[in-house]
């Protein structure tokens, strides 16, 4: 299912094979790549679900923990595809709520367990940022993007977000 989905993108063919691999499974892994086939593939119900899953699957208690290991315990990601998806939906509070949390859990990870095994990514910052623009929120929009600024990888972008806003 990851081969497929990874080589033709999402489809219908290759969530099959992905909801074939997360029945039964005691990890968070399999339930998030069903929930982000499902993004894609605009099955945004059945993505909720999945994400819902993955999210009771956090290894969050593990005792022991490799950078390399998988499933990585307090995973930012359940809760980022969630948060795309309630935004697909329309639900931009609900959004807000799961990329802040995914951004809390890139930020609070014991040993920085999550930078290590994942890397640094402040993308649900950019996106939240996003969200309260749309809500008519500037201000909180701004303060967002600032703080996504920091990431070398988004910088461009959310300073020319930040720019904007500024009238400038």
């Amino acid at each position: 299912g990851r081969i497929l989905v990874r080589r033709e993108g999402p489809s219908a063919a290759a969530l099959e094979h992905l909801k074939l691999g997360a029945r039964g499974a005691l990890t968070s892994d399999p339930w998030r790549e069903v929930a982000e086939c499902c993004l894609g593939l605009g099955e945004l119900e059945e993505g909720v679900r999945a994400a819902r899953q993955a999210l009771r699957h956090d290894p969050l208690a593990a005792l022991s923990y490799q950078p390399r290991g998988r499933p990585v315990p307090a995973d930012p990601r359940p809760h980022r595809v969630l948060g795309q998806l309630r935004r697909q939906q329309g639900q931009r509070g609900a959004a807000i709520l799961h990329h802040l949390r995914a951004s809390q859990l890139w930020k609070q990870s014991r040993g920085d367990r999550v930078i290590k095994a994942l890397g640094r990514d402040d993308s649900d910052l950019l996106w939240v940022g996003e969200l309260h623009e749309e809500l008519g929120l500037p201000r909180e929009a701004l303060g967002h993007y600032l703080e996504a600024a920091k990431d070398p990888k988004l910088k461009e972008v959310a300073e020319e977000k930040a720019r904007r806003l500024r009238g400038g």
